[in-house]
């Protein structure tokens, strides 16, 4: 309903979307659901995408035009750090002990159940470190727990189950040594440019688009989704070496300062609507 609706605006008015993710894979079995993605967004005379996985995407899987797919960031968190002077306390570290974070609803392709195998190999090459898992379950956490019990990580894995808002945010962020974004399914890049906000080193899954954050921003390291041992090793590196992890954490603000700034991706939003008009664009935005 909602491609033939916007076929019929698009004839009289200028649409103009944004994708955030989750585009049907052209693999998807239902040949419909491909056919109404495909007339939705060539039905759009620009298209907004947050990462170069969706802009890929939307040209060769849904044969979009380049000229009206623009690659625009969902910017940094600044207001976080607005937030952050009256953030609630909510002490995870102890005794300087590092940690280790995954911040996010907790689902079934979050990859919780990854970064708590990655803790059991980890613990062989670092001593001393906690992994704190805060969001709101979207799955049964049994599976977890038990998890937890079986590998004997009851001292070292604190589950803080329950809305993470915003005002807790920063507290979670200053108190982490990494943030692991262990996603086995495509996700928003927003926590992993949180995280930039605050000048955090990164672990993430190269999955839609999270690993083009760490590429451009040289703050962390990406690994392949599921890959336990890997993901072990890629938080012992930055664990164990105090000037990497300084290295990503510079790179982490700057990152967040210039590429992630406000300023840039309202011009680059400017721009792509100018190069628009220059091809005949006319009418108001839907």
């Amino acid at each position: 309903m909602d491609a033939l609706w916007l076929r019929l605006v698009g004839s009289r008015k200028t649409v103009v979307a944004t994708v955030h993710q989750a585009l049907p894979a052209k693999a998807d079995p239902e040949r419909w659901r491909r056919w109404s993605f495909r007339t939705l967004f060539r039905s759009c005379d620009l298209v907004f995408a947050p990462s170069r996985q969706v802009v890929r995407r939307l040209i060769l899987d849904y044969e979009m035009d380049p000229e009206r797919v623009a690659l625009t960031r969902h910017g940094c968190a600044s207001y976080l750090r607005n937030l952050a002077e009256r953030a609630p306390s909510c002490p995870i570290a102890h005794d300087g002990t590092p940690v280790v974070l995954f911040l996010g609803s907790i689902r079934r392709f979050s990859g919780v159940d990854v970064l708590l195998e990655a803790a059991n190999l980890l613990r062989r090459a670092v001593w001393g470190f906690r992994v704190v898992v805060a969001g709101s379950p979207r799955t049964d956490m049994s599976v977890y727990e038990d998890l937890v019990r079986d590998l004997g990580l009851e001292r070292m894995v604190d589950f803080r189950l329950g809305p993470v808002g915003a005002a807790k945010i920063p507290a979670y962020l200053r108190q982490s040594a990494v943030v692991v974004l262990p996603y086995r399914k495509e996700e928003p890049t927003d926590l992993a440019f949180a995280a930039c906000t605050f000048g955090k080193p990164i672990v993430v899954s190269r999955i839609g688009g999270l690993d083009e954050v760490v590429d451009e921003a040289a703050n962390g390291i990406s690994f392949e989704p599921g890959d336990a041992p890997s993901l072990a090793e890629a938080i012992a590196k930055i664990l164990r070496d105090d000037a990497l992890r300084r290295c990503y954490e510079t790179n982490s603000l700057v990152y967040a300062r210039t590429d992630l700034s406000w300023r840039r991706i309202a011009g680059d939003t400017v721009a792509a609507y100018r190069r628009a008009g220059r091809r005949g664009m006319t009418g108001a935005s839907v």
